[in-house]
């Protein structure tokens, strides 16, 4: 309660009516089809990731037996 009333007269929102709307609708909207538009992109990452990532081991040797990195350690490297 107490922040709304200071929102409101202190920093002159109250009377301000066609500005907040002009400055909040906006961002809003902006948000909102931001949010909207990662969204595909945040659910189909996993799917992304583990392929290449499955690829990337397959093509690579398994010599966990010599010594030498394996596949799953060489899964982070860029070499």
């Amino acid at each position: 309660m107490k922040a709304m009333l200071v929102v409101l007269f202190f920093m002159h929102l109250w009377w301000e009516h066609a500005w907040k709307y002009v400055l909040t609708i906006p961002a809003l909207v902006m948000a909102v089809v931001l949010t909207i538009s990662l969204v595909p992109d945040v659910m189909n990452r996993s799917e992304y990731f583990s392929a290449s990532r499955d690829r990337l081991i397959k093509s690579t040797p398994d010599t966990s037996s010599s010594g030498s990195p394996t596949a799953e350690s060489k899964v982070g490297s860029h070499e």
